[in-house]
């Protein structure tokens, strides 16, 4: 057996991979298998506790032969970079992927031959804190509950070296190790970090073997794409501040600062960078909506000095750097701002005819992008940076049409199911904030596998986790009281503040909590019945279905009027009935007239909150109101986007208000981005319909102030174009489908299914 093809198989290109795995597949997954149990066997960590400072994990390594390959499997918990002879092995950030720490690991595979030389090598891992410790005021957060994967900073590491004669080296970590502390002497993953240039390097002391961070931990290859720089902001201007100096980037962005350190300052200098979204009146920096987020990173100035330095250990969300200890005004180019996130950019485009539908398809992107780091966080720049369960139930909708998320979907179900007990899962997987059980809204755990399969094939894995789905809904069925579910928390969340409680209570005050829980716990149903179909469970099936009739019956009995008013009649009441297909169908041109009026009562302005929001979108354009709903994504009075973009942002925010409080206040907060869904699947109109989108439905919506939209959408089968437009006294549709998809087109009064090519249809 070649194994060493097998273990390079991890570096390839991922069409590569595929192609390959397809053959040695079984060799290699029972190959990383073994990896995996040597790996979880194998941690160290240094004899006595380093506190915050970086750990320096370092080995000798003698190669005495021509070497063939070399392969180096590791992971540093919290986060690891690792050096070879002083040079990085490769441009991945925050790595490994973070995960239940005390449930699974990740680690990665990297292929170094060409890093090693004859001779001595320094092979040298530094481990930060990242989630493995993060401590901090935020923790006050959790009361008395543990954070079970909480704990010492670690490493595991091996290194398979085949030399050109056929003979191995072996190297994992062991007692042989030594430890140490270096120029990173404090690090935190939300107060920032600190290099000191003055410390000197000294020898590490030995290592002591550690039991792995979890009793039956799983050691899991890392396939997930690694976090890369992305982007860097070069400052678009600089001002005086009371103690220092501040660069605008002229974007909100999630990453760090690069800073050139200038020759000539005295030793001990301290250069600090601090980090914010907005600026107070004074045109300082406005941090209170950080909280417990220091967000600052210190350079202190040595003898010798690093050229230019960047933490390696933390981010920040802003736009804002503040620089002080510099004892003159400096040149605007000593800083700029780097962006970086997990690198799943798919390359699909949206552009329409309306410049502010443009800036928010842009911001909607952005934001995804600043809350993209191996998980799909809330926000990146206060004490929090969760995986909250509730917002990506409609996010996870939107994220395929602007990502390839086909390795980050299994990862993000994976992460939840881990955090499952008894059926119920967590609010944010890894669990940190919020409770067991989850909001009954957190349907994203099987909205992330329906969309896996709908946009790459992806069956396995619904087989993998249909079990865990089931128990959820299971969950949820044995908290209902006459099919109604009995608890809710967060419910269709943060709508325009004067329908919520109130200012600093954001649950909605105009849709019951229960209603929205027993409404999705409907909607499980259904996909659960989906599921089973797929899966040939033809009794689950059944059996699922029957529970759904069950819970729309209830919620029928319950809250809905034969006039088509569903519980209290609002937006999200009447958009989520019909979006679910939970009212009668002979009531739902009904039902949607309602709705249509509760907007336009409203002043022409929306109700809802951050799931519900989406879903009125949709129902208005299909139900015959696409002008209505038009008019609510170009206005930029208070409630909507456009008001945020009004009033200078340039990523979404977490309220519609111009809030600036502590409370929650984030500047950059994507679930409202979920509308970038509707852009392709409305606007544009284009929805896949079977596995792997090897069909979809291209039905556009036309507002008639609207004269063109243009989407792309990279499948895995290639581009999917769509461009409608009205001009010359005529309104016209070109689509180019890709080879292997089938799309059913309907435009004006027509429908018809075509295959590859472009096709052009023209209005009647």
């Amino acid at each position: 057996m070649d194994l060493t093809k097998i273990k390079t198989v991890v570096s390839f290109g991922i069409e590569e991979r595929n192609t390959y795995l397809k053959i040695y597949g079984g060799i290699k997954r029972t190959y990383m298998t073994h990896i995996g149990k040597l790996l979880g066997e194998s941690w160290i960590a240094p004899v006595e506790d380093m506190g915050e400072a970086v750990i320096y994990f370092d080995k000798e390594i003698e190669i005495d032969e021509s070497v063939e390959s070399a392969m180096l499997y590791v992971c540093g918990i919290g986060n690891h970079y690792v050096e070879i002879n002083g040079s990085a092995i490769n441009d991945h950030i925050l790595a490994p992927a973070i995960s239940g720490y005390d449930e699974r690991c990740y680690y990665e595979a990297i292929d170094v031959t060409d890093k090693l030389i004859c001779g001595k090598n320094a092979l040298e891992v530094q481990v930060g804190q990242g989630w493995r410790r993060n401590l901090g005021d935020y923790t006050k957060h959790f009361g008395s509950r543990k954070i079970t994967f909480f704990g010492i900073p670690q490493l595991t590491a091996y290194l398979e070296v085949t030399y050109k004669s056929g003979k191995k080296l072996n190297v994992i970590t062991d007692e042989s190790w030594t430890s140490r502390k270096g120029n990173i002497t404090e690090s935190n993953l939300f107060n920032g970090e600190t290099y000191d240039a003055r410390v000197e390097v000294v020898s590490g002391v030995k290592c002591k073997k550690v039991q792995a961070p979890g009793e039956n931990v799983k050691m899991c290859l890392q396939e997930l794409e690694p976090i890369r720089i992305k982007k860097i902001y070069e400052p678009i201007s600089m001002h005086k501040a009371k103690d220092g100096y501040v660069f605008d980037l002229g974007q909100n962005i999630a990453g760090l600062a690069e800073l050139y350190i200038p020759e000539g300052l005295p030793e001990g200098t301290v250069l600090t960078l601090t980090f914010s979204e907005l600026l107070d009146r004074e045109g300082d920096l406005f941090t209170a909506p950080l909280r417990g987020a220091k967000a600052t990173d210190k350079y202190i100035v040595g003898k010798e000095n690093l050229k230019s330095w960047m933490p390696k250990f933390t981010y920040h969300g802003f736009r804002y750097i503040k620089l002080n200890g510099l004892p003159y005004t400096p040149d605007k180019k000593i800083i700029r701002g780097v962006q970086f996130y997990t690198d799943i950019d798919s390359g699909s485009t949206f552009r329409c005819g309306n410049a502010l539908v443009n800036e928010i398809h842009r911001m909607v992107v952005i934001t995804e992008q600043d809350n993209l780091h191996s998980i799909a966080t809330d926000c990146p720049q206060r004490d929090e940076r969760n995986g909250w369960m509730n917002d990506a139930t409609v996010r996870f909708e939107e994220m395929p049409y602007n990502f390839n998320a086909e390795k980050l979907f299994p990862k993000i179900v994976r992460d939840i199911c881990d955090t499952q007990k008894d059926g119920a899962f967590t609010d944010t997987a890894p669990y940190l904030f919020g409770s067991r059980p989850a909001d009954p809204v957190s349907s994203s755990f099987l909205i992330a596998a329906e969309m896996s399969y709908l946009h790459y094939g992806n069956v396995e894995l619904i087989k993998e986790a249909y079990d865990n789905f089931a128990a959820w809904n299971n969950y949820l069925a044995s908290r209902c009281k006459d099919g109604i579910v009995d608890y809710s928390y967060w419910g269709d969340w943060a709508g325009p503040e004067d329908c919520c409680w109130g200012p600093e209570r954001p649950e909605s005050g105009v849709t019951p909590g229960i209603f929205m829980s027993t409404g999705y716990h409907f909607y499980n149903a259904k996909l659960l019945a989906k599921f089973a179909e797929i899966l040939g469970k033809d009794n689950d099936r059944d059996a699922h279905l029957e529970r759904a009739e069950y819970v729309r019956g209830a919620m029928l009995d319950k809250w809905f009027t034969e006039d088509g008013k569903f519980a209290t009649g609002s937006q999200a009441c009447q958009a989520l009935g019909l979006r679910f297909g939970i009212i009668p169908e002979d009531k739902r041109e009904a039902a949607a007239r309602i709705m249509n009026e509760a907007v336009k009562s409203a002043g022409m302005r929306i109700t809802t909150g951050n799931l519900c929001s989406l879903y009125l979108m949709e129902m208005l354009a299909e139900y015959g109101y696409i002008d209505t709903a038009w008019e609510l994504i170009t206005k930029d009075d208070y409630p909507s986007i456009g008001f945020m973009v009004a009033n200078g942002a340039t990523t979404i925010w977490e309220r519609f208000e111009l809030k600036k409080n502590p409370s929650m206040n984030s500047h950059c907060h994507p679930m409202y981005g979920a509308i970038g869904k509707w852009f392709y699947s409305h606007l544009a109109g284009v929805t896949p319909t079977a596995a792997g989108f090897t069909k979809a439905q291209i039905k556009p919506s036309l507002p008639e102030k609207l004269l063109y939209t243009e989407a792309n959408v990279v499948t895995k089968l290639g581009d999917l174009k769509v461009r409608w437009e009205k001009n010359y006294g005529e309104t016209r549709l070109l689509t180019a489908i890709p080879k292997g998809m089938t799309a059913t087109v309907s435009f004006g009064n027509k429908t018809e299914e075509v295959g590859e090519g472009t096709h052009l249809f023209y209005l009647e």
